[in-house]
């Protein structure tokens, strides 16, 4: 095998040679197939940003419709700050503003000047007003308010025909349309550009109607972008490589001279130039209507042609193909002593103490150590199905993009999780332990992953301990803060609500119902609730004793619990049953083995309560019966207090009238004597 290892850079040596001569040729008979697919890329990216820039355009006039939806009336400084805030010539270099034309009728152009006019608009004045038409669409916003965009406010765009078809086309069909090429109204230099606008239909109530005729009587104007098209491709590939091909643009499917838009010839992308090795012309639509671009390539592309690069691709075949030879050469020297070190991982990796498992870069299981085997109570044979990639359980529990990344190169230490064997590693008896992975890739020479280490270890007896040592101080906390707020609450009912507060977000509750019992009717009355509905509150505000479920612990001074309740055909469980609950929980309220009353509590999201659960909730109750115990006492001492305030009040009134009886005939006696 080794000598076989030895001959192994030389036969590289000749086979990248005999390939690179195959290379260069088959490299000069399809230079023009690449040099064309190369320009037909390059016409597709640059069609696709300009297509991609447009859509953005409209995007962003759809939803400056949408302020208008919002609010029905917008002013002129709301407008001015919503577009603003949009920042168009720093995040959308191209376009020329974002504008509002309003429908008016001929006798409502005075009230839109007056307006105006109250808006800061002193100069404003609707032009052209003449002929005079039904209804006119002057531009009353455009922002942002530069020079040019200052001379088109006022000017009906219904005036002119190509704005007027794009505009109706618009209102018709509800959606963005693009007109044909104009010279815009903010044309003020001696140098003017070919130009286009988007309008986007704004009817009332921020809604589209169903019918032509309701959309042209609901109109309530149009939110429109004007675009200098040169302009307007620059800013398409200001922050991007500019095309290396030329293109012309014509806002119609007829490539003539007056409905080009836009040539890079002579303009920011190219100078002039006279042929070009490849043509081609595209179609695009945009928002209804189709524009025709003639692209052709450009010096550079013509002058970089893939056939010129064929000598020089000879060249570096050859001084590739000999640096493989000495590249390939170490490599097989360094291989030997990687199969040393290798026997040697071997070996260690056996007598670990650790859970080990070597996979594929497929993610196959190769060999694990019999740790591992202990570990997960499996063989390897066993597990032979097994592939990493497919396990459901490490996408659930969010491992799946440690494990991708470890197999990608990087180390990885897992965080721990939950994992139950027995759903992947059949017959497995294992169900389910707590494990802290790490996962690391072993690499080859030239740095191609070949396998990939992973190491298991069980931490489920400190994870198990550390879940109740939180849980119970978590309860302990919970008792304490309850016992706590016993002597703060007067009222009964805001004990309980506060209690169940804090005990629903620790255990999930969704209700609680608690009767007190009525010693005049020897029946339960609903004193206080949560979950339930003022309707349904009413329909069982009264229990019978030995009736219901509240009934029954009443009666039997016991707890009642039930799990699964939507699956029970009991018909005491019919009432919780309807409110959907899954499992249930009745306790009796006592005081010295007097009942007091009883308290209910109910989830959904669940079909039972554990035994830590049941035992809070009968501490709850416990402390619960206890307030309630309290408050009686209270109402007691109260009443006893009243009862002496009365009789010592009724004494001192004959003792008042004893002494004025008796000092009357001692009077007269006295007067007698003397």
């Amino acid at each position: 095998m080794q000598l076989r290892r030895t001959w192994l850079p030389y036969i590289t040596l000749v086979a990248t040679l005999v390939f690179t001569l195959l290379s260069s040729y088959n490299a000069a008979t399809t230079a023009k197939a690449k040099d064309e697919l190369r320009f037909n890329s390059e016409v597709e990216r640059a069609q696709e940003d300009i297509k991609n820039r447009l859509d953005t355009y409209i995007t962003l006039l759809r939803g400056t419709s949408g302020l208008f939806a919002a609010s029905y009336e917008v002013r002129q400084p709301e407008f001015h700050a919503y577009v603003q805030r949009l920042q168009l010539q720093k995040r959308y270099p191209g376009i020329q503003g974002i504008g509002f034309s309003i429908r008016t009728r001929p006798e409502e152009i005075a009230q839109l000047i007056e307006r105006m006019k109250k808006e800061g608009k002193q100069n404003f004045t609707l032009r052209p007003q003449l002929p005079i038409r039904n209804e006119y669409y002057p531009i009353i916003y455009l922002e942002p308010s530069s020079k040019r965009n200052q001379a088109a406010i006022g000017y009906d765009m219904f005036s002119e025909a190509r704005r007027r078809l794009a505009m109706e086309r618009a209102r018709d069909n509800g959606v963005p349309a693009v007109s044909g090429k104009v010279i815009l109204v903010q044309e003020i230099d001696k140098h003017k550009q070919a130009g286009f606008l988007i309008y986007v239909p704004v009817y009332r109530n921020g809604t589209i109607p169903d019918t032509v005729f309701e959309r042209r009587k609901e109109l309530l104007g149009f939110v429109y972008g004007p675009f200098r098209a040169d302009d307007l491709i620059k800013g398409i590939f200001i922050k991007s490589n500019k095309p290396t091909v030329n293109f012309e643009i014509y806002d119609t499917a007829v490539t003539s001279a007056r409905n080009l838009l836009h040539s890079s010839q002579g303009s920011n992308f190219g100078k002039a130039y006279q042929g070009g090795y490849f043509t081609k012309a595209k179609n695009l639509d945009i928002a209804g209507r189709t524009w025709s671009i003639v692209f052709t390539s450009s010096p550079e592309m013509d002058t970089n042609l893939e056939i010129r690069q064929v000598p020089y691709f000879l060249v570096g075949g050859v001084l590739l193909s000999l640096l493989l030879f000495f590249i390939t050469r170490s490599l097989v020297r360094a291989r030997l002593e990687a199969e040393k070190s290798e026997t040697r991982f071997r070996t260690l990796m056996e007598q670990s103490p650790l859970s080990t498992a070597i996979f594929s870069p497929q993610g196959k299981f190769i060999r694990v150590n019999q740790a591992w085997e202990e570990l997960w109570g499996v063989k390897l044979k066993d597990a032979e199905h097994y592939n990493v990639f497919h396990d459901k359980q490490l996408r659930e529990k969010g491992v799946m993009n440690y494990v991708k990344s470890a197999f990608a190169g990087k180390p990885q230490k897992i965080p721990p999780v939950l994992y139950d064997a027995g759903k992947n590693l059949e017959p497995s008896r294992i169900i389910q332990k707590w494990i802290q992975a790490y996962i690391y890739p072993l690499k080859d020479e030239i740095g191609n992953i070949r396998e990939v280490v992973v190491i298991h270890e069980d931490i489920t007896q400190s994870k198990l301990a550390a879940e109740a040592l939180t849980q119970s101080n978590e309860k302990l906390a919970l008792l304490y803060s309850m016992s706590s707020s016993l002597l703060l609450y007067r009222e009964p009912k805001e004990y309980i609500s506060g209690i169940f507060r804090q005990l629903a977000h620790h255990l999930e509750l969704e209700i609680y119902i608690n009767y007190l019992l009525d010693k005049e009717s020897k029946r339960l009355k609903l004193h206080c609730y949560s979950g339930l509905n003022e309707n349904f509150a009413k329909q069982i505000k009264w229990q019978e004793i030995g009736e219901k479920i509240s009934g029954i612990v009443a009666q039997k001074k016991e707890s009642v619990v039930i799990d699964n309740v939507q699956q029970s055909s009991d018909e005491k469980v019919q009432m919780i049953r309807s409110l959907g609950i899954n499992a249930y929980a009745c306790y009796p309220l006592l005081s010295n083995d007097e009942l007091i009353g009883t308290l209910c509590f109910g989830i959904r999201n669940r079909p039972h309560f554990n035994a830590n659960e049941l035992a809070l909730m009968q501490v709850v109750c416990d402390l619960v019966a206890t307030a309630l115990e309290r408050e009686n006492l209270l109402n007691k001492l109260q009443h006893q207090t009243e009862e002496l305030t009365q009789a010592n009040r009724q004494k001192d009134e004959f003792l008042a009238t004893l002494s004025h009886e008796l000092r009357t005939p001692l009077n007269s006696l006295l007067v007698c004597i003397y």
